[in-house]
């Protein structure tokens, strides 16, 4: 398996765990009707492009003013992802992370981006920080699978 594969499978293990985000701001209810909407209307239906639009157009009412909370950097963080921006994406969460530091779920999320990032040793710092959050021993043996899996492939 490659490189490449392992790291876009330990990005999905990553997501999977991931809880929904916080968030109870205006900006963020518009651009999450948005997102809904007109995304993922027209993704299923096979319009990449219309998809693609909304994203972006979600993105550009996000960034007309100064964002002001972890939930609409958390929100940032997400358009960034589906937008395949990986590294604004790591760092949209890193900032919303410093917001809400003790965030597992924030954690989680910045540690993805990383591994998009092909960053495997600052997916595997936050993998760690995640883990020390750790609300219950279920949730932290599956960190520590995901932290397994990160070794091995930054030791392949």
């Amino acid at each position: 398996m490659t490189l490449a594969l392992r790291t876009i499978l330990l990005s999905a293990m990553l997501i999977s765990i991931s809880t929904k985000l916080l968030a109870e701001t205006d900006v963020f209810r518009e651009v999450q009707r948005s997102l809904e909407q007109d995304y993922y209307f027209h993704e299923s239906r096979g319009h990449a492009a219309k998809a693609r639009d909304s994203l972006l157009q979600a993105h550009s009412h996000l960034t007309s003013s100064p964002l002001t909370n972890s939930a609409e950097w958390q929100l940032l963080g997400r358009l960034e992802t589906l937008l395949g921006n990986h590294d604004a994406a790591a760092a949209a969460y890193q900032h919303a992370s410093r917001l809400t530091p003790h965030s597992l779920d924030l954690y989680m999320l910045t540690a993805v981006a990383y591994s998009r990032t092909g960053d495997l040793e600052t997916a595997l710092e936050q993998l760690l920080i995640a883990k020390s959050l750790s609300p219950d021993p279920q949730t932290t043996k599956r960190i520590d699978h995901y932290i397994e899996r990160v070794q091995r492939v930054t030791l392949d």
